[in-house]
């Protein structure tokens, strides 16, 4: 583009050097030449301003992770899901920011690999990360975080996939019966599903006895939302399995 515009710029000198010669020009051909010098002087104009501006765009990113096979393909995905939520038992109240149990925080890597148009391998890595204050762990009493919980390996599993005999897993994943009763055609499974000892699972029912000043206290060691009152019969969850999936009939 420079290169250009110094050609440009190169040309004027002899069309300058005619306008300032004395000898005598027909003023129809003066009248052509400015012309000319007009349209050349507009165009160094334009190439001057695609040029500066080739140069303040900025370039594109070259991509962070790339394949030299395009058989093979490699995808990072995750979430980060929080919930705010307000609890009151009838004498004390608390407002919480928690990690949303409903669907965790939690990273993935999902990969496949095409050996031929019939079969593919695959494999699923993905990692409930450590929660802070779970939704399903604070207690009405409490002050500070109810802490972070480990790192829990939720798919750890590769697989064998046909187009004419379907599918066989390997490794940890879901079984067969997993979310059987977590169907939920609302699309807000995230607030609340079947699942209602995700938020709030900890939460203590009041008691009838051991009456304070203050009202009723806590029944300390209850589990009452979480396994003593509500549960979603689920199925197996995910399990270290050997599944054969049978292709669409």
């Amino acid at each position: 583009m420079q290169n250009v515009v110094r050609y440009s710029l190169a040309a004027l000198g002899p069309l300058a050097v005619l306008l300032a010669a004395p000898a005598p020009v027909a003023g129809g051909a003066l009248d052509d030449l400015k012309a000319r010098v007009e349209q050349l002087m507009n165009r160094i104009e334009t190439l001057e301003a695609e040029a500066k501006g080739a140069k303040q765009a900025p370039a594109a990113p070259a991509p962070a992770v790339t394949s030299g096979n395009d058989k093979v393909k490699l995808t990072l995905s995750g979430q980060v899901n929080r919930v705010s939520f307000f609890a009151d038992d009838g004498t004390e109240s608390n407002t919480f920011h928690s990690d949303n149990e409903n669907s965790s925080t939690r990273w993935r890597l999902v990969g496949a690999a095409r050996l031929n148009e019939d079969f593919t391998v695959g494999t699923k890595i993905e990692q409930d990360i450590g929660q802070t204050n779970n939704s399903s762990a604070v207690n009405i009493n409490q002050e500070t975080s109810a802490g972070d919980l480990s790192f829990d390996n939720r798919h750890l599993t590769i697989y064998l996939d046909s187009k004419q005999f379907g599918r066989l897993w390997l490794g940890k994943g879901d079984t067969s019966s997993n979310n059987i009763t977590q169907v939920d055609l609302s699309g807000t499974s995230v607030i609340e599903y079947s699942g209602l000892e995700d938020v709030g699972g900890n939460l203590s029912f009041r008691t009838a006895g051991a009456v304070t000043p203050d009202g009723p206290t806590v029944s300390g060691g209850s589990d009452a939302l979480g396994g003593g009152v509500y549960s979603q019969f689920d199925g197996l969850s995910r399990r270290n399995r050997i599944q054969y999936d049978t292709p669409t009939i």
